[in-house]
């Protein structure tokens, strides 16, 4: 991820934000949080991002991914791969549905790669989002809610889905 240290790009489409997504992926060496509301802003399951989260996974065997979200019905309905991935490496990413006290206050997508580098979306359902690269004191501006949150969270169970 070459960029100017701390230096923040605005990103105003949809596609931008894939982009840095996807280089966030497969940039990451240790660690990757996520806070959003549902995961469907990311496309988990369209296109190559099944490849390019299931590299991510694998490359991160010793590391840890941690995701946080508000609504979990559509990672258990809705993204059947994504779901399967995160439930075969289980030993690396942990998924948490954040607490109904703290759900209304969540209108942010987040995504901190190794404590280094950030993708904000103020809005989660928007476009507009900011990708700072090499910043670890942003990163550690946003980390302490998003513990706060986690420590309050509760696991999703990923298993399998059983419908009538």
């Amino acid at each position: 991820m070459a960029e100017p240290d701390g230096e923040a790009q605005a990103l105003d489409t949809w596609k931008q934000g894939f982009d840095a997504w996807r280089q966030m992926l497969e940039a990451t060496e240790h660690t990757l949080w996520v806070l959003d509301h549902d995961l469907t802003g990311f496309h988990l399951d369209r296109d190559a991002w099944p490849a390019t989260l299931q590299s991510c996974l694998r490359r991160l065997a010793q590391a840890r991914i941690r995701i946080l979200i508000r609504d979990d019905q559509p990672l258990l309905t809705r993204l059947p791969r994504t779901r399967q991935m995160l439930v075969d490496y289980g030993h690396v990413a942990q998924v948490r549905k954040i607490a109904t006290q703290h759900a209304s206050a969540i209108q942010q997508a987040l995504v901190v790669s190794d404590e280094r580098h950030i993708l904000l979306r103020p809005q989660y359902d928007a476009p507009r989002a900011f990708l700072r690269r090499n910043d670890p004191a942003d990163c550690l501006r946003h980390l302490p809610t998003f513990e706060g949150f986690w420590d309050s969270a509760e696991p999703i169970s990923l298993g399998t889905v059983l419908g009538l």
